[in-house]
């Protein structure tokens, strides 16, 4: 009996349980920061055939996954827009997102890309308030040196550093092994008879699950990275 329990043990070892992981996703740290936008994506890529209308739908599809954020999507974005009018700096945003009654802007730019098995994605996030801030001297030049100032879609400046939430810059390559491990605990977590998730190599070969997976990637670094001097304003 002794070796069917150790051949039983074995088995169990051997097996590979699914992720719990990406199961539950956490809740929007900024109790303030309720109503987003996620305007619609940048192309700072050579990859004309980048498609950004769908990549900025799925990172809005993603967000929606998070509890306490009521998205509002690119599509709507577009449809406010008036004749002529384009989002090219922080006044621009912030002049949308109040129309459309948001607390914050998600602006993201596409600078890396290479859709090809094993991909490749970098993007810049920039997370921005409708209403500017008050600030301290002090809080200003602290956010001035630091790096996120020098990150974003848009250029910031000191009259509008009461605008910046945070922003950042990361790449997920699926040469890496960390990323590949991330990519293998996603896929298993989605696995379900009802999808079309069955493991990793989809998510590394479809465009649409790449998106997805980058796009829940971000949302996650981005409420990782909430502080609490933001948490209290």
């Amino acid at each position: 009996m002794r070796w069917v329990a150790l051949i039983l043990l074995a088995g169990l070892v051997s097996c590979e349980f699914p992720s719990a992981k990406y199961r539950s996703y956490p809740k929007n740290p900024y109790s303030r920061l309720r109503k987003i936008v996620v305007l619609p994506f940048i192309n700072r890529t050579r990859h004309a055939s980048l498609d950004v209308e769908m990549f900025s739908n799925n990172f809005a599809s993603e967000l929606t996954r998070f509890s306490g954020f009521d998205v509002i999507r690119p599509i709507d974005v577009m449809a406010v827009l008036e004749k002529g009018e384009t989002i090219r700096s922080v006044d621009d945003a912030v002049k949308v997102g109040r129309r459309l009654q948001a607390d914050a802007i998600l602006a993201v730019a596409v600078t890396d890309y290479d859709p090809y098995d094993p991909p490749r994605t970098a993007l810049q996030v920039q997370l921005l308030r409708t209403r500017a801030q008050r600030m301290s001297a002090e809080k200003i030049d602290e956010i001035i040196q630091s790096a996120s100032w020098r990150i974003g879609p848009y250029t910031m400046s000191v009259g509008r550093a009461g605008y910046l939430v945070d922003a950042f810059q990361r790449i997920w390559d699926a040469h890496a092994k960390n990323v590949r491990s991330e990519v293998r605990n996603f896929a298993d977590a989605m696995e379900d008879k009802d999808t079309a998730f069955r493991n990793e190599n989809e998510i590394l070969a479809v465009q649409d699950r790449w998106m997805q997976f980058v796009a829940n990637q971000a949302i996650n670094l981005l409420v990782e990275r909430a502080n609490p001097y933001e948490l209290q304003n």
